[in-house]
């Protein structure tokens, strides 16, 4: 299996408080050591056009091209996010 030579960009939509947020951004982190992908970080708190936009309700969102997930995602929930897996993504 060839590995994409584009890094994937993951979003990570946070707001300032959120005590999920740091948990997330900690383990995307982790990953980005074994797995080749770009974090872009939005603090959501002054982007309600954004929030409007995406339908954020809540926060920590991760999303990786159409895909996202919210809360409190486990390493393994991320992992599967960013390789494309959405089918084991809830």
């Amino acid at each position: 299996m060839q590995q994409n030579s584009t890094a994937v960009t993951v979003t990570l939509y946070t707001a300032l408080g959120c005590p999920f947020c740091p948990i997330v951004e900690k383990r995307l982190l982790a990953l980005r050591e074994s797995m080749n992908f770009e974090i872009e970080k939005i603090d959501v708190i002054l982007r309600p056009d954004l929030l409007a936009s995406k339908g954020i309700r809540a926060v920590p969102v991760i999303e990786v091209r159409e895909h996202r997930i919210e809360g409190n995602a486990t390493s393994e929930k991320l992992a599967s996010l960013i390789l494309g897996k959405s089918a084991l993504v809830s």
